[in-house]
């Protein structure tokens, strides 16, 4: 009787669950009702590690920087940002507004206190930068426990920067 009840409880999630509809794609979202319209585009330069880090092993194993270019171009269509990703243009051009994407600080295993795992922080900075001078500046420590291994918990930090960065370039009057 009970193993009946189980059984048919259990296919009955089953079905309910292949029945589900998928999510639908939302349209991008305005951020503080602020329009893009008017602000040049920002370039993309290749995110990178800053030189004083010890990540030789994170940058050789892991997808951190790619993962983060990635996220960077997915959430700038989110939130409407204009960042174009052009590998061709590395180098600061005059009069170009570049959006410079660092790791100042990246911690692949931390140990937190009463934790049953370690977990994972990483700093951004982001400039927006035109004729060599930082125009806009900002940092943000982003942390991960969620992951088992320290690559995916470092990915994941990364994508949740992108997303950050794309918000923050909308709210920024650079222009």
């Amino acid at each position: 009787m009970i193993a009946k009840s189980l059984l048919i409880g259990l296919m009955s999630l089953v079905l309910a669950s292949c029945g589900a509809t998928p999510k639908q794609e939302s349209a991008p979202v305005q951020v503080n009702g602020s329009s893009n319209i008017n602000r040049p585009t920002l370039f993309l330069a290749t995110p990178e590690f800053a030189g004083n880090l010890d990540v030789d092993k994170v940058a050789n194993e892991c997808f951190m920087l790619q993962t983060l270019s990635d996220s960077i171009r997915a959430s700038a269509e989110t939130y409407q940002a204009n960042i174009l990703v052009d590998k061709s243009r590395n180098s600061e051009m005059p009069d170009e507004y570049m959006l410079r994407v660092t790791y100042i600080d990246v911690t692949p295993h931390r140990w937190v206190l009463f934790s049953l795992r370690p977990s994972s922080t990483a700093t951004l900075k982001v400039d927006i930068v035109r004729n060599g001078e930082v125009v806009r500046s900002t940092q943000k420590a982003i942390g991960s426990g969620v992951a088992l291994g320290a690559c995916d918990r470092l990915e994941k930090i990364a994508e949740a920067g992108g997303r950050f960065v794309a918000k923050w370039s909308t709210q920024q009057d650079y222009n």
